[in-house]
């Protein structure tokens, strides 16, 4: 599946941000989308998720929408912050990449839907389900039933991916090292930029398939979360283990 421009909701976001650099520097041409007025991007759209036809308009000539524009904060409130971004968003998102017959569509999930399996002593894997704990959570979920829908009904490929644990910046990693969850959901800045290439390149999922993976690294207490789905679908295994693969030093 040749793919070489991408539309980035979300790029300036913290996963955003970084993954457009690693993408452009591998010879991507990425087109970002994101609410704030300024950005490195050479291509840059300065809009609403909401904004139907600002969307429509930078999903057309696209292979790809890599959607992770969200608000990703658990205590958000539902109406309007969750309701507008995370549901209408990604409403708008999914057409968007539905009218303008891009090849895939790539929907940023997260390891919070999940959640409440967290202190099952198994490995958590997708025959477990879902088990969100907070209304952002629930959005996610929402985000992997549209794109189930959006791949057997529109016929587009469709992957949707559960990211972990991903540090912003040196503050919120300091705030979170010490937490047993932190160990075991950590993604590194590295392996989520060759993550995300890698599912640009990768044959599957099939036009009109559907795909769930988790993202996370590795850890010191082995994998909570079963990675094979990533390894299947796009052939990504992690390089780093906590704390490694950060952008900026670490104790």
């Amino acid at each position: 599946m040749a793919i070489k421009h991408i539309l980035v909701t979300g790029s300036e976001g913290a996963i955003g941000r970084r993954v457009c650099a690693y993408l452009h520097e591998k010879g991507y041409h990425v087109r970002g989308f994101d609410k704030l007025p300024d950005s490195s991007l050479d291509d840059y759209v300065s809009a609403d998720l909401t904004d139907e036809a600002e969307i429509d308009a930078a999903a057309e000539g696209m292979d790809c929408v890599l959607h992770l524009g969200a608000f990703s904060h658990q205590k958000c409130e539902f109406a309007p912050t969750l309701l507008e971004s995370n549901v209408h968003g990604l409403y708008n998102a999914c057409e968007a990449a539905r009218k303008a017959g891009v090849k895939r569509l790539i929907l940023a999930s997260s390891i919070q839907v999940v959640w409440d399996h967290f202190h099952s002593e198994e490995t958590i894997g997708l025959e477990h389900g879902t088990a969100p704990t907070n209304h952002y959570a629930m959005t996610k979920v929402w985000a992997e039933v549209a794109g189930e829908m959006y791949a057997r009904h529109h016929g587009l490929s469709v992957l949707a991916v559960r990211i972990g644990a991903y540090p912003r910046d040196r503050p919120a990693y300091a705030s979170w090292k010490g937490e047993e969850w932190m160990r075991l959901m950590f993604i590194s800045h590295d392996d989520a930029n060759r993550f995300f290439e890698m599912a640009l390149v990768s044959d599957r999922p099939a036009a009109g398939e559907f795909a769930v993976t988790f993202l996370v690294s590795g850890s010191q207490d082995g994998y909570k979360y079963d990675m094979s789905s990533a390894k299947d679908i796009c052939g990504f295994e992690p390089s780093d283990t906590f704390p490694e693969g950060l952008d900026f030093a670490v104790d």
